[in-house]
């Protein structure tokens, strides 16, 4: 569920002439993805074709990524359509009272999807992930607005010592996402059903189902959300006995 403008006109889009310190953005063909550091839950579609340039606020964008929105049609000059309907003030149109809105029903959106399991919205950095432990945590009256903090701290709260891990999918009766846990680095371990634990040789590695990570990582690892993880490094000697401990409770990921 996203949020769709249309600015009619001649003029080229450029995000450099944007007014925005934190701005970062990525192009390709005729799109771009953009975003603001430390601010942004969601990213920016610009799409421009001639005569006219679309932007889409995607669910659960947080309010700089609105006002980020605003100020492109702004900059761009021309007639400006939301949800097909004209507007001669974007910016009036995208007040509290809307936006507040959004967020609501972007929330209560997601919460809906609950019985399909954990939900995944990808972010300028990482995807978040949202379910039932993390609706509770949440829960209140202000939820949607905890919701986006929550958001945007995945995003850009995570220290800086942390990398994301490696993923990567193998095809068998159904796709499998796998994620590789170097225990000696702090990780970021995202939403996969496997984590491959490196044990440092040439082509050796223990598979084991990520629901395994609590007790093998202990004290080592704490939820960033829903259901990934922060993981300490391990020193080599601590890594050889979580090692071990996964041999106990390894599977193959293709069976």
């Amino acid at each position: 569920m996203s949020t769709e403008l249309t600015v009619y006109t001649e003029q080229v889009f450029d995000p450099a002439t944007l007014p925005f310190d934190d701005l970062r953005w990525t192009v390709d063909d005729d799109s771009f993805l953009l975003h603001r550091v430390g601010l942004s839950t969601r990213t920016t579609t610009v799409v421009t074709s001639p005569g006219e340039v679309g932007i889409e606020i995607r669910a659960l964008a947080a309010d700089a990524d609105i006002d980020l929105a605003v100020a492109i049609a702004v900059s761009l000059g021309g007639e400006v359509e939301v949800e097909g309907v004209l507007t001669d003030d974007v910016a009036a149109w995208f007040g509290r009272e809307t936006r507040d809105q959004l967020a609501s029903s972007g929330a209560r959106a997601l919460v809906a999807l609950l019985d399909r399991g954990p939900m995944e919205a990808p972010g300028p950095v990482r995807s978040f992930v949202f379910g039932r432990r993390l609706q509770f945590e949440l829960r209140g009256p202000d939820f949607p607005q905890r919701l986006l903090e929550r958001m945007r701290a995945v995003q850009w709260d995570v220290p800086a010592k942390y990398r994301d891990a490696g993923v990567f999918t193998i095809d068998g009766d159904r796709t499998r996402r796998l994620a590789i846990w170097i225990g000696t680095e702090d990780l970021v371990l995202p939403n996969v059903r496997f984590l491959v634990l490196d044990d440092g040789r040439d082509d050796g590695h223990v598979v084991v189902p990520s629901e395994q990570l609590p007790e093998l990582a202990g004290e080592h690892a704490r939820l960033l959300d829903e259901c990934q993880w922060l993981v300490d490094a391990f020193t080599p000697e601590a890594w050889a006995e979580v090692l071990e401990r996964a041999r106990a409770v390894a599977v193959d990921p293709r069976g």
